[in-house]
């Protein structure tokens, strides 16, 4: 996936849903809800996809973040930390209550010990709530099948007080 297709993301997906959320759970769900079926489109369309990001302003309107790399395959964890950046002088400056990172990685099932792609969702929220959601996937014959998903106590890091 080359540089422009984030720039087309921010095109393609800004102004999102904007009825104010009033808890951060319902926000979680909500700012899930719209950035999982873009993961989902370019693992189908692509095969992968490099770290994207959503924030939730404080309208309740979900818009589309992007780090802009000039590599034509440019090192994930940059790009998480380029979209942590943004996403946090955003929550310092009080402009949003919620973002989303979107990740691609692997992750071992805890019951079968079997390796598998997954989707990484990072979620943060104003009020105290942060929490990733992992979700397993294969990709076959251009279509997704996600297992179960994990969910586990996220980092804390977007809202600092």
């Amino acid at each position: 996936m080359k540089p422009f297709l984030l720039i087309l993301f921010v095109m393609i997906n800004s102004g999102i849903g904007a009825q104010p959320m009033n808890n951060a759970k319902d926000d979680a769900e909500s700012i899930l809800n719209v950035a999982l079926p873009f993961a989902e489109e370019l693992l189908v369309k692509y095969g992968e996809y490099y770290p994207f990001a959503y924030v939730m302003k404080m309208d309740g309107k979900i818009e589309g973040v992007a780090a802009y790399n000039e590599k034509e395959k440019p090192n994930s964890q940059d790009m998480i930390n380029q979209l942590k950046k943004i996403i946090m002088t955003l929550a310092k400056e009080n402009k949003i209550v919620a973002s989303i990172i979107i990740y691609d990685g692997k992750i071992t099932l805890p019951e079968s010990q079997i390796k598998k792609d997954a989707i990484f969702a990072s979620i943060d929220h104003k009020n105290d709530y942060s929490i990733v959601i992992i979700i397993p996937y294969a990709v076959e014959n251009r279509k997704i099948m996600l297992d179960n998903a994990l969910a586990q106590k996220g980092s804390s890091e977007i809202f600092v007080k």
